[in-house]
């Protein structure tokens, strides 16, 4: 694990004795988030679109043994150089880079005083200032409430919100079909108006 406080962020990774430069501005990290988000491309074409997006010139003659490490290489990187992080396996999503992508610029303007538009970042330090965004902003109080909504804590009023808040809760796609099951059972609990407020927020 790097020390943020006296290790210099990456700009390379080393495969086999080889060093490969990287692509290190946040932008680059967020592309590879989203492309994960996305029900486009199946696994294999993420990790493709990984290697391609990360390595500024990586060689395309090797043994997939190779590329195997440098998609162990690629997740470390992404990870911020932890090489065990934390298990998200049957967790629910609470955030999503992509469909909360306006809540996150304005958060980070909000908390930092930092424009993403304008900024030149590292991916290591975005994440780091990512996870120390303010407990005020709208975005935490989203994420907030989605975990609340997964662990059964809602409260009348919090139920009513969801239903204002509408297709932006849920991380799935827009349409009924592709929610679980669960959210739809919670959405027929919800008192007729606010079904329909619901649905149509959702555009459908």
């Amino acid at each position: 694990m790097t020390d943020f406080l006296i290790e210099q962020f990456p700009e390379a990774i080393e495969i086999n004795g080889d060093i490969y430069d990287i692509n290190t501005d946040f932008r680059v990290g967020l592309q590879i988030m989203a492309d994960f988000e996305s029900s486009e491309f199946d696994k294999d074409e993420c990790a493709y679109l990984m290697l391609k997006r990360l390595y500024k010139d990586l060689p395309e003659d090797r043994e997939p043994e190779f590329y195997q490490i440098a998609l162990q290489k690629a997740i470390k990187f992404l990870n911020v150089g932890d090489e065990d992080p934390p298990s998200t396996e049957g967790k629910p999503r609470l955030y999503s880079f992509s469909q909360d992508a306006k809540l996150i610029y304005a958060a980070f303007n909000q908390t930092h005083g930092i424009d993403l538009q304008k900024a030149q970042m590292h991916w290591w330090r975005f994440v780091s200032l990512f996870s120390d965004l303010g407990a005020d902003t709208a975005f935490c109080n989203l994420v907030s409430l989605r975990k609340r909504y997964y662990d059964g804590k809602t409260t009348d009023y919090e139920r009513e919100y969801i239903a204002e808040y509408g297709r932006e809760f849920f991380l799935t796609d827009h349409t009924e079909q592709e929610l679980d099951e669960s959210e739809i059972e919670f959405i027929k609990l919800l008192p007729e108006e606010d079904q329909k407020r619901f649905w149509k927020g959702r555009n459908i």
